[in-house]
């Protein structure tokens, strides 16, 4: 099947977050919860896991040269993972630090799984 048959068969499906997890992969996951201003994961650490954003807020942050940093994007529960687009892409590095903006609830699965 070709690329943009799939896209039409899956129009549809705007998001990908926990909600549209098959009940298999939910059971697999452990559910952890952060206060905000905690490190989820590290910019260029390996992808062992994927986290879907079950309650709260958190923010990708990337580092300047001259060791500034900025907020690169922000996820919730609504349109976010941390981990899968690397997974999917095969990168063996997440692109971003992730930080907890504010308490948050996740669900964390092995990428392997």
């Amino acid at each position: 099947m070709s690329l943009q048959k799939l896209w039409e068969k899956y129009r549809q499906e705007t998001v990908f977050n926990y909600s549209v997890l098959p009940k298999e992969l939910r059971k697999k996951g452990e559910c952890l919860e952060l206060d905000a201003r905690c490190m989820i994961v590290s910019r260029g650490e390996f992808p062992h896991w994927i986290y879907f954003i079950l309650e709260g807020t958190v923010t990708g942050i990337r580092e300047y040269a001259d060791g500034n940093e900025y907020s690169y994007f922000q996820l919730d529960k609504q349109n976010g993972s941390i981990g899968l687009l690397e997974i999917l892409a095969r990168k063996d590095r997440y692109i971003a630090t992730i930080v907890s903006t504010t308490k948050v609830k996740l669900l964390r699965i092995e990428a392997e799984v």
